[in-house]
């Protein structure tokens, strides 16, 4: 017999962000946005959104950052309206901060480090 009360996590894929050079695969990828909510569960019923994250993600390889929910506002909104966040100052913002996170990731030392986050993606 199952439990009465319980939290159970759905993700929800939102779609298309953008076109990005991702330093975890090495190429420029199309990158997506998405939602994850935990909701507590009453039997087999959904009752509340416990806690919600949100989160921006590049297809091919999984890498993902946190989005906080004015990003994903922001975000949702542009994608909503101009199908992409392409050609915006948001996407630089953004982009910006994940390429800092993934060099500081696979980057061994202050020389390398360096040395790749002065080159310009292709």
């Amino acid at each position: 017999m199952g439990s009465i009360f319980n939290f159970e996590k759905f993700a929800e894929n939102l779609g298309k962000v953008c076109q990005c050079y991702c330093y975890q695969c090495s190429q420029k990828t199309t990158w997506k946005f998405g939602k994850l909510t935990e909701w507590a569960r009453l039997f087999s019923f959904k009752t509340i959104p416990f806690r919600k994250e949100y989160f921006v993600f590049c297809e091919p390889c999984g890498d993902d950052h946190e989005l906080d929910s004015y990003e994903f506002k922001r975000i949702e909104s542009i994608v909503k309206s101009l199908g992409s966040i392409d050609d915006t100052n948001v996407k630089e913002e953004l982009f910006n901060r994940i390429h800092k996170s993934q060099l500081e990731n696979t980057c061994t030392s202050p020389q390398e480090w360096n040395q790749i986050s002065d080159k310009e993606p292709s």
